[in-house]
């Protein structure tokens, strides 16, 4: 998005509609987690380090666009595979 705006865009466009969800961690958290859990877990489950909240890449690209100053509007959005929703594979 930052390469979109310095180009002049005044749009982004999105692959697909944009509803699969995800969920981000900070580096910092996440080496803090794992020393966490190397220190104290000594099961056999594994261990998931996340915040448990989740945004749509829609709603992520609209939360950056309106920081930026472009616009992530449905006339922007390709007609391609939508992705992969989140989830957790055991």
């Amino acid at each position: 998005m930052r390469e979109a705006r310095e180009r002049g865009d005044g749009e982004i466009v999105l692959w697909g509609d944009g509803s699969p969800t995800r969920e981000f961690l900070y580096v910092a958290d996440a080496a803090e987690g794992i020393v966490a859990a190397a220190e104290s877990y000594d099961g056999a489950d594994p261990v998931n380090l996340g915040s448990g909240a989740e945004i749509s890449i829609r709603d992520l690209a609209d939360r950056i666009a309106l920081l930026t100053g472009l616009r992530a509007g449905s006339r922007g959005m390709r007609p391609s595979p939508t992705g992969n929703r989140a989830g957790v594979s055991m």
